[in-house]
């Protein structure tokens, strides 16, 4: 294989979150089957990167960030001039800034939906819409079906999938007995409160302020994840979780609706009125009475998150890269 391009310039966000790690994930791939990828890393809502016709100049990156992401060696962008031969990646918060150099080799990598709405007011309207999606120049990636559905309805058609992969660290086995139901407290957090308040005398671990060796350790010690929030894109944490050998639950919204994105039975999914009325309460006590037939029922989707990585390498050799 030979490299389509001669550099790949990603941008990051200096954080560490779900984005910013497909985003490292992305840069190791590349950089790992002979293309040479870089991180130019930014802060805040906004790219506080120093931006000209012809050149990107990037500050150095957060300890915290290197650190959390050392395994994927990253490769900090300090200055680097753009040429026919550069290829530059922006997350989907940036979309803002992407038509800014139209002559430049741009893709668009939707990690999700609601993050680019919420960062780009102008998505909301159509005529903004038709000419951003109409750029021919532009390559839209996607995490996730629910992102690829968003940007085909309208109007995209230089697409290609894309997806990220869960550490294998969430993989090992846990020795202890599985007790508890983990859940993060701020991801959806009114149905959080309204499910906790009605359901104590069930053994919550409440997932907060933990680095990524705490959190593979909660969800491997826990029996049920249940994820309260909107899912914007294809999110990690339900996927860690089952890596871990949870069985997961779902709130039935954005990403999760999809059985593409989320391949699970109806049973694990749920809405607000399975909240009131007790009806994922019965659900949960029904995977206790019988654990291994529920973690059975999920073993399909456990396979697909095992396989991801796989998934995602030969997704980077077909994008990034050409047959000899």
């Amino acid at each position: 294989m030979q490299p389509r391009y001669e550099n790949v310039v990603i941008f990051s966000p200096s954080a560490v979150t779900g984005g910013p790690e497909a985003l490292h994930q992305l840069a190791h791939a590349i950089s790992q089957l002979g293309g040479r990828a870089r991180l130019a890393y930014y802060s805040g809502d906004n790219c506080q990167c120093t931006i000209t016709r012809d050149s990107i100049t990037c500050a150095t990156p957060s300890a915290r960030c290197l650190d959390a992401y050392a395994m994927y060696d990253p490769q900090p962008l300090k200055k680097h001039a753009i040429c026919d031969s550069t290829l530059v990646v922006f997350p989907e918060i940036l979309s803002p800034i992407v038509s800014n150099w139209p002559k430049w080799n741009r893709a668009l990598w939707w990690l999700s939906v609601y993050h680019a709405a919420s960062h780009n007011e102008n998505l909301r309207y159509a005529k903004y819409r038709r000419a951003f999606f109409s750029d021919k120049n532009l390559t839209h990636l996607y995490q996730s079906d629910y992102a690829r559905s968003y940007i085909v309805e309208h109007g995209a058609t230089t697409i290609a999938p894309l997806f990220d992969y869960v550490d294998r660290a969430f993989f090992t086995p846990n020795t202890t007995e599985k007790i508890h139901i983990a859940l993060f407290p701020e991801k959806g957090a009114n149905l959080v409160s309204l499910f906790c308040n009605d359901n104590k005398d069930l053994s919550f671990l409440h997932i907060k302020g933990m680095d990524r060796e705490e959190v593979a350790h909660t969800l491997r010690a826990s029996f049920i994840y249940i994820d309260f929030g909107h899912h914007p894109g294809k999110d990690r944490v339900p996927r860690e979780a089952s890596a871990a050998g949870a069985v997961v639950f779902v709130h039935c919204d954005g990403a999760a609706d999809s059985y593409s994105d989320y391949p699970l039975d109806d049973f694990y999914k749920f809405t607000l009125l399975d909240i009131r009325s007790g009806d994922l309460r019965q659900r949960i006590d029904r995977v206790m009475a019988d654990p291994a037939a529920h973690a059975a029922r999920q073993q399909y989707f456990r396979q697909k998150v095992a396989l991801e990585k796989e998934e995602f390498y030969l997704q980077v050799k077909a994008i990034f890269f050409r047959a000899n």
